[in-house]
């Protein structure tokens, strides 16, 4: 037995990365699981959702309320997948954060006029105030910053029975020696049932909840104080609580958000836009885009081809279908051949027989120059930029917005990407 105290020493390191890396291999293993289950549940979600929103516009009455209530718990159901995925991603430190102009005024007035009918409708006061000296755009995740909001004003009207919920949007701008950055300050403001110290340390650990009494009563994950927290952090700032049982709780977020002058935002590069915010179908008028031309659907589940038919038609496209990849290149190449070249792909990246991402790189390397938009019900950290990797266009997470996916659509399908190529009938090395 070696009595050298650097053996020692050195098998104790050995053992610690060991416990590291199986530490690792389990969080990884996780966050596998979960995506898995995100996607299982997304896929029908897309269905139930997308045909619910297509029954709503055709009832009225008590029959569209009742569709209604399938919307919202379907929605509500998409969210707490998102966000179990989400707090898992945090935990392993690889929750994407993807900056670009935001919009962070507007992301809050949307979320707010949905929440002040939610309020008024329990009597409770819903009052905003915005600072003048917010700047118009800023350096931030839209999407994230919307998460957190939503998140935290939910959970203000949730948990608030009488009284008012305040929200209020401040700026504090860089220091000029570069020392600190420009924040965005939020103070969300409620009258209602209030918490704890020992709740509010509980709560914001990932993968808690409250006191099982204020669950009963007004429902809830746990999982949302935990999660923005989380996400503050990411974005270099912070989230603090404070809060009294029965007197209500104020939550202050901190956001680093650099002032994005007008002249930078809209700006694109490599043909991809950069969007100003996240969209909601509240963010858009009711008129539905139009479109005209060929679109090929790669889809290989039955009630997601039916739905994404009804959605295109509707629109004024004439749609092809597809089952599986290897069936999507064949109808590419034969409507090529005959001098009728689609306009736009819609390509499900998970499918059997020969999956969207080898597809699209069969097409991209025949020279296919149509617009391939993949859809997908996976969404982490490298899924749209794998599928840009293989050659999409642009990127369309499961359950499907039909506002957004038509206004994409209408995006590429309106933009000169090239002049289509016809294969000589006896040819195949080159595609549309």
């Amino acid at each position: 037995m070696s009595t050298d105290p650097s053996d020692a020493v050195q098998a104790q390191e050995r053992q610690l990365r060991l416990a590291q890396a199986r530490a690792e291999e389990g969080s990884r293993a996780r966050i596998a699981f979960l995506a898995n289950m995100s996607h299982e549940i997304r896929t029908p979600l897309t269905a139930i959702l997308g045909f619910a929103e297509t029954l709503g516009e055709r009832l009225t009455g008590h029959d569209l309320e009742l569709v209604r209530i399938i919307q919202r718990n379907g929605e509500q159901l998409v969210q707490l997948i998102s966000d179990v995925l989400d707090i898992a991603l945090a935990e392993s430190g690889s929750l994407p954060i993807n900056v670009c102009a935001c919009d962070a005024t507007r992301v809050l007035t949307d979320i707010s006029d949905r929440m002040r009918i939610r309020a008024e409708g329990k009597g409770v006061a819903f009052c905003v105030e915005i600072d003048a000296d917010v700047p118009h755009y800023v350096r931030a995740d839209p999407v994230r910053w919307r998460q957190v909001l939503q998140h935290l004003i939910d959970n203000a009207v949730k948990f608030t029975d009488r009284g008012r919920v305040s929200v209020r949007l401040a700026y504090e701008p860089s220091e000029p020696s570069g020392a600190l950055e420009g924040q965005l300050v939020c103070t969300i403001g409620d009258s209602g049932t209030g918490m704890s110290a020992g709740q509010i340390e509980f709560l914001t650990r990932p993968f808690s909840q409250g006191d099982a009494s204020m669950v009963r009563r007004h429902g809830g994950a746990g999982l949302g104080l935990a999660l923005s927290k989380s996400i503050c952090t990411l974005m270099g700032g912070s989230l603090e609580l404070s809060s009294r049982l029965g007197k209500g709780t104020t939550a202050t977020v901190r956001i680093a958000a650099p002032a994005f002058s007008e002249s930078e935002v809209g700006a694109t590069s490599d043909g991809v836009r950069i969007p100003l915010h996240t969209s909601t179908s509240a963010d858009r008028p009711p008129e539905l885009p139009k479109l005209s031309g060929r679109i090929l659907v790669a889809e290989d589940g039955p009630d997601n081809r039916r739905l994404l038919a009804f959605i295109l038609k509707a629109a004024g496209a004439s749609v092809t279908m597809a089952v599986d990849g290897e069936e999507a290149v064949r109808a590419v190449t034969r409507a090529a051949e005959e001098g009728e070249p689609f306009d736009a792909i819609l390509m499900d990246m998970y499918m059997p027989v020969m999956d969207g991402y080898l597809a699209t790189r069969l097409l991209r390397e025949r020279g296919c120059m149509v617009p391939i938009v993949a859809v997908t019900a996976h969404a982490l950290r490298g899924d749209r930029e794998k599928c840009l990797e293989v050659g999409c266009s642009d990127f369309c997470t499961k359950p499907i917005n039909r506002h957004r996916l038509l206004d994409m659509l209408s995006f590429w399908m309106n933009r000169q990407l090239g002049t289509a190529i016809t294969i000589p009938p006896e040819t195949d090395t080159e595609v549309c």
